[in-house]
C-alpha cells in the first residue's frame, strides 16, 4: 500500500511538471502536497522495514496499516482530481 501511495503522488509531480497550466498557484499547491505525501510514505516505509529487519516492539503494525490504508485512499482521492483537471484542461 505504502508504495502504491509513493507512485502515485510520483505519477502526479511527473504530470504537473510536463502540463502547461495556466494556474500556477494550483500547481505548487498541489506539488507541494505530493511532496509531502511521498515524505510521510517514505517515513511509513522506514519504520515497516525496520519492523521487519529489527522486530521494533514500538512499532504497531496493525495501526501501521490502517493508517497507510486510509493515507492511500486520501492519495487515490487527490489523484483522481489532479488527473480529472489535467484532462478537463487539455480537452478545453
Amino acid at each position: 500500500m505504502v508504495v502504491f501511495g509513493l507512485v502515485l503522488h510520483l505519477s502526479n509531480i511527473n504530470e504537473l511538471e510536463n502540463k502547461k497550466i495556466i494556474d500556477d498557484k494550483w500547481k505548487q499547491k498541489n506539488s507541494g502536497c505530493s511532496i509531502l505525501f511521498i515524505i510521510i510514505f517514505a517515513a511509513f516505509l522506514m519504520f515497516a522495514y525496520l519492523r521487519e529487519t529489527l522486530n521494533l516492539i514500538g512499532v504497531n503494525e496493525q495501526s501501521m496499516k490502517i493508517i497507510a490504508g486510509i493515507m492511500c485512499f486520501a492519495s487515490f482521492l487527490i489523484s483522481y482530481s489532479i488527473f480529472y483537471r489535467l484532462n478537463k484542461i487539455d480537452n478545453a
